[in-house]
C-alpha cells in the first residue's frame, strides 16, 4: 500500500507530506547514515530503508542520496535534528 502522497512539484516543502518515518529517514539521512545504520537506528530492516528512501527521492523529486542530503541542508533538516526526531518519535510511538 502506497501511504505518500503526489506532491507538484511547485510544492516548496513536499518533505512535510512524507509519513512520520519515512521524514525520520530523511532526517537519517542528512545526517550522513547509511542504510544499513538507518536500518540499525529504527529497528527496521534494511530492505524496508531502501524501499523508504526510494519513496523519499520520488516525493522529493531527487534523483539519488547526495541531493536528499542536499534537500535536508537547504530545508534546515539536519541544524533541528534532534528537535525534529524527538517531534517524530513522539508521533511514532517511540522512546
Amino acid at each position: 500500500m502506497n501511504t505518500t502522497h503526489t506532491v507538484r512539484r511547485t510544492d516548496v516543502f513536499p518533505h512535510k507530506h512524507l509519513p512520520p518515518r519515512q521524514r525520520q529517514v530523511l532526517i537519517l539521512i542528512g545526517q550522513g547514515n547509511t542504510n544499513r545504520m538507518i536500518a540499525d537506528t529504527m529497528c527496521i530492516s534494511v530492505n524496508t530503508v531502501y524501499w523508504y528512501t526510494s519513496e523519499i527521492y520520488r516525493v522529493l523529486g531527487v534523483s539519488g542520496r547526495a541531493e536528499a542530503i542536499a534537500y535536508c541542508w537547504r530545508h534546515g533538516l539536519v541544524i533541528e535534528t534532534h528537535e525534529a526526531m524527538d517531534s517524530l518519535e513522539n508521533e511514532v510511538g517511540i522512546s
